[in-house]
C-alpha cells in the first residue's frame, strides 16, 4: 500500500473481527480467525456490512454488558475430586439455599488448613483479578508473614478494628449509593476474609464480636469470611459465629481418617488437589454446617 492510500476499512473490519474470534478461541491461530471472517464475509451479499457481533454470537451491546456483569464475580474454585471423578467446588457466592451455593462463609480446620486457605485465595486471584475479588488474611503475626505473598492484605493485631472500619466503609458506599446490596455494584470489588487462629489461641471477646458482625453482615456488604484453624473444635465455642457458617472443609493428617468434630456432619469424602498441601496428603469432608437465614 502506498505511503499516500488510506486502508480499505473492509480489511480493516476483517481484522478486529479475526482478532476478536482469536480471544474467543484461544486454540485458533489468527491466520484460521482471519480465514474463517473472510469466508463469512465473501458468503455475504457485498452491501451487506460485517457485524462482529454475529461471529461472537452476541445479539447486541446489552448481551455484553450482561455477560460483563456476569463474570465480576468468580467465587467458584475447585477443591478436589469428588468420589465419582468430578471436580469438587466450592461457590461462596450463592447462597447455601442456591442449588450450586455454599456461601457466604464458612471454616476450614484441621491439619493444612492454612495451606488450603491460602490454596483457595491464589485460585480467586486467578479466576478474578485484584479488580474484582481482593483477599485479605487476618491472624496472629508469624501466619501472616506466612500468608503474605498469597494474599492482597495482611492485617495482624488489632485485626477486628480492621474489620469492623471496612464493613463500615462498604456501608456507607451502599448507602451513598442508594442499594441494599454491594454485589450491585460493579467498581465494588468483592472481599475474601481469612480469619486465622492458633491452636491453643483463646480468641478475645472483641476479636469474637467483629467475626459476629461480619458473617451476620458481610454477605450483603460483599465480605465473605472463611475461618481457619488446625483445631476443628475452636470456633465451636462461639455459636454466634458458627451459627451463621454455610460450610465447613475438615482435613485429614494423611492417615485417610479426618479429625473428630461434633459439630461435623457425615458428607462425601475429597480428595484434596493438588494431593500434597501443607507437607502431607490431605483428605476432606465438605459439610454444610447450618444455612444463614
Amino acid at each position: 500500500m502506498a505511503p499516500h492510500e488510506q486502508p480499505k476499512p473492509r480489511n480493516n473490519a476483517r481484522k478486529a473481527a479475526a482478532r476478536a474470534l482469536q480471544k474467543q478461541n484461544p486454540g485458533m491461530s489468527y491466520m484460521q480467525a482471519l480465514r474463517k471472517v473472510t469466508e463469512t464475509d465473501i458468503g455475504a451479499e457485498a452491501s451487506t456490512p460485517l457485524h462482529i457481533r454475529s461471529l461472537l454470537n452476541i445479539s447486541s451491546a446489552e448481551d455484553i454488558a450482561a455477560r460483563h456483569r456476569d463474570a465480576t464475580r468468580n467465587m467458584t474454585v475447585p477443591v478436589g475430586i469428588s468420589a465419582s471423578g468430578d471436580t469438587a467446588t466450592l461457590n461462596i457466592a450463592h447462597a447455601a439455599v442456591h442449588p450450586e451455593g455454599v456461601g457466604p462463609h464458612g471454616a476450614i480446620t484441621g491439619p493444612g488448613a492454612l495451606d488450603s486457605a491460602l490454596t483457595l485465595a491464589l485460585a480467586l486471584r486467578a479466576n478474578n483479578g485484584a479488580e474484582r475479588v481482593q483477599v485479605a488474611f487476618a491472624g496472629p503475626e508469624g501466619q501472616c508473614r506466612t500468608a503474605a505473598p498469597a494474599v492482597d492484605q495482611v492485617v495482624a493485631t488489632p485485626w477486628h478494628e480492621w474489620l469492623r472500619a471496612e464493613l463500615t466503609r462498604r456501608l456507607e458506599i451502599a448507602h451513598a449509593a442508594q442499594v441494599t446490596n454491594v454485589y450491585d455494584l460493579e467498581d465494588v470489588p468483592s472481599l475474601v476474609v481469612l480469619l486465622a487462629a492458633d491452636g491453643g489461641h483463646v480468641t478475645p471477646a472483641e476479636e469474637v464480636a467483629a467475626m459476629a458482625h461480619a458473617v451476620r453482615t458481610g454477605r450483603s456488604l460483599g465480605v465473605h469470611v472463611i475461618l481457619i484453624s488446625p483445631d476443628p473444635i475452636i470456633w465451636r465455642r462461639h455459636s454466634a459465629v458458627t451459627g451463621n457458617l454455610t460450610f465447613h472443609v475438615t482435613l485429614g493428617d494423611g492417615s485417610g481418617r479426618h479429625v473428630a468434630s461434633a459439630d461435623t456432619f457425615d458428607a462425601g469424602q475429597f480428595t484434596f488437589s493438588p494431593a500434597q498441601l501443607g507437607g502431607g496428603e490431605l483428605a476432606g469432608w465438605i459439610t454444610t454446617v447450618r444455612q444463614a437465614s
